[in-house]
């Protein structure tokens, strides 16, 4: 690992695959609610990111860890395989995404 490295600031994140060639990431903090009082107060997301491949994803496996506060992706490709490890830093609200390999394009 520790080929293309991205650092954000946050609390919780989600992630999906949101089109076949791309990842989405949906920012989170703990102390950011909704404050209309005609729903239930919720956590409002704080920003969004998408990772776009040169390529489709063409399968792969997921893993999270409690524990160490990350996801473990490997995604196939055409061409080559990808890992991604995300982590949710406890002490700073920074969220790391890494792959093993140069990344092109990022949206």
């Amino acid at each position: 690992m520790g080929r293309s490295v991205w650092v954000f600031r946050l609390v919780g994140v989600m992630i999906w695959q949101s089109a076949p060639d791309r990842l989405q990431f949906v920012m989170s903090r703990s102390d950011v609610y909704s404050r209309n009082r005609d729903v239930f107060q919720h956590r409002k997301p704080i920003g969004h990111c998408k990772l776009r491949f040169a390529s489709t994803i063409r399968g792969g496996a997921a893993r999270l860890d409690i524990f160490r506060a990350e996801a473990l992706f490997e995604l196939e490709f055409a061409d080559a395989p990808l890992r991604l490890k995300v982590i949710c830093h406890a002490l700073d609200d920074t969220l790391i995404v890494e792959a093993d390999r140069d990344l092109q394009q990022a949206e």
